[in-house]
């Protein structure tokens, strides 16, 4: 605000910006809870697109146009319970999904076979377990109902049934969609929880910083419609398919545009509270302090800006999606710390020190301005950091050795450091149904049963491409993915084995595939031109892994 304009022009300059901030904040209120609508969150949306993984997603997606999303019932139980088991699924196939608006039943919104055939009770080789798929159309399984998400009112649906039935077998509801149910109920209300957590710990640091009951909630105020703007532009683009969002760039965004107008927010009142000591009106003051604080605010803001700018250029699509998402909340947090802000500080006008109250900054004329620049007058002020810089100063080679010592002991944890990451069932803190069936499947059934790796290859090449993954160690069954077998007939000698390998043709794209649940593609497919066609086609080379029932 320029120190020369007009008394009378200054608060309703001050009550313009700070209404038409508000403007956005409301905007940007709303859409909060439209960003999910958004985001994109399946695995190809964390992943390179050169991934031969994400590649071999896309292959696949030929030969099943219209997917599925298994939800697995695993049951305790052995060749005597099939029938038991079997009941239950042909009577919850006509229950009703619990909070449905449109009164689906669980059949409806579950594939069947050709023939209409439902899903099947199948037993494990060692007769100590039991599992059922229920294919899950992929569309249904990505909307919402409600406030909830498909995949919760199904999965509840199965559980609360089960537990009903009454069988006196125990059973767990697992698979994709008790993962993701899990995970969502887990997960519910996170950014929210982060949100607050992170508001929380700067309000105490505030607190401690300013020892005042105002001058924090004026910056967090400012923190929270700084954030309502980045959201608008976020989901504009988002929206638009200009920039991908997913729900680890939407949190860090969050926490970046929080702690960025603070610290902007701590440089600009630090400057404003010593003006104040020398310069009688605040709309002067602050005038001042603000053309001292641009320069460095501005600089550390285009910084942080380029250097989240610079994750376009990563190859992992987790990190190119926050560089976008992350420099618009660091600009938010610019414009709203240069601008509401200063207009907050000023809104009681000429009584505009009352935001520090009880430490208010008095006018002290000529005084101040002689010694406020000198070191002890700096130091003098500022209280226990004053004695800390004394401290420092008097004692420099104790500070450095005591501190090398401590960054020492640290970094003495360093192999501790697990960089492996957590799996998917390693989020949780607590035993869910989804984990305690994943455990069940690992111990009795095999790998191949519920994930069979994917090769896509040129359709005169399958025979010769059966015959070679047939050799490696650990392949035990391999077969050509034909119409009828993607409609769900049983191959040619298949059977339960620990590896299943399926070889897909691209001549075998079929409609009725769309009523085979799909498996995960971990086929690493690499291009190579076809003999008999122009097009590209994608080659996938097998690997060994772990056993593993992920589906």
């Amino acid at each position: 605000m320029h120190a020369n304009m007009r008394p009378w022009l200054r608060p309703i300059l001050v009550l313009v910006v700070i209404v038409a901030w508000l403007a956005v904040g409301g905007a940007g209120g709303q859409t909060f809870g439209k960003l999910s609508e958004v985001q994109e969150n399946d695995s190809a949306a964390f992943l390179p697109s050169s991934a031969e993984s994400t590649a071999a997603a896309r292959a696949h997606a030929e030969f099943a146009p219209a997917s599925s999303v298994p939800a697995l019932l695993a049951v305790e139980g052995g060749a005597e319970d099939l029938a038991t088991v079997q009941s239950f699924v042909d009577e919850v196939m006509s229950a009703p999904l619990e909070g449905d608006p449109e009164g689906r039943a669980v059949g409806e919104v579950t594939l069947t076979g050709p023939g209409g055939e439902g899903p099947q009770a199948i037993p494990s080789e060692d007769g100590e377990a039991i599992l059922v798929s229920f294919a899950i159309d992929a569309e249904v399984f990505d909307s919402q109902v409600g406030e909830e998400s498909f995949a919760q009112v199904f999965v509840e649906t199965m559980r609360a049934a089960w537990e009903e039935a009454d069988t006196g077998l125990t059973g767990y509801v697992t698979g994709p969609a008790g993962l993701v149910a899990d995970l969502t109920a887990a997960f519910a209300g996170i950014d929210g929880i982060l949100l607050l957590v992170a508001l929380g710990v700067v309000l105490v640091i505030l607190l401690i910083v300013y020892r005042s009951p105002v001058l924090p909630f004026l910056v967090l105020s400012t923190s929270m419609i700084a954030l309502t703007g980045a959201i608008i532009a976020v989901y504009a683009l988002a929206n638009a398919d200009v920039i991908t969002l997913n729900g680890q760039s939407q949190g860090i965004m969050f926490i970046l545009v929080v702690g960025a107008t603070t610290d902007y927010a701590l440089l600009l009142v630090a400057r404003y509270r010593e003006e104040l000591l020398r310069t009688e009106s605040p709309y002067t003051a602050l005038a001042t302090a603000w053309k001292r604080s641009l320069e460095p605010i501005a600089a550390s803001a285009g910084t942080v800006v380029l250097g989240l700018l610079v994750l376009l250029l990563s190859d992992l699509k987790s990190n190119s999606a926050l560089g976008p998402a992350g420099a618009i909340g660091i600009a938010a947090s610019f414009f709203a710390a240069l601008t509401l802000l200063p207009a907050l500080l000023l809104i009681g006008g000429k009584h505009a020190r009352g935001v520090f109250w009880p430490a208010m900054p008095r006018y002290r004329g000529d005084e101040a301005t002689a010694t406020a620049d000198t070191v002890e007058e700096v130091e003098r002020r500022s209280g226990v950091w004053g004695r800390v810089s004394r401290g420092v100063d008097r004692h420099p080679r104790r500070v450095w050795v005591a501190a090398a010592l401590g960054l020492a002991i640290l970094a003495a944890f360093l192999p501790t450091f697990q960089s492996g990451g957590l799996g998917e069932r390693d989020v949780f803190t607590q035993q869910t149904d989804s984990v305690s069936g994943f455990e069940l499947l690992e111990e009795h059934f095999d790998a191949g049963a519920t994930s069979p790796m994917r090769i896509i290859t040129p359709e005169e090449s399958a025979a010769e491409m059966v015959e070679a993954v047939s050799a490696v160690e650990g392949v035990e069954t391999v077969y050509v993915l034909t119409p009828a077998v993607a409609a769900g007939a049983p191959p040619a000698r298949l059977r339960r084995t620990r590896w299943s390998s399926t070889v897909a043709s691209r001549s075998t794209r079929s409609r009725a595939s769309r009523h085979r649940p799909p498996r995960r593609p971990i086929s690493l497919p690499r291009y190579a031109p076809s003999p008999t066609t122009s097009t590209p086609v994608r080659w996938s080379a097998v690997r060994r892994r772990r056993r593993s029932t992920r589906a």
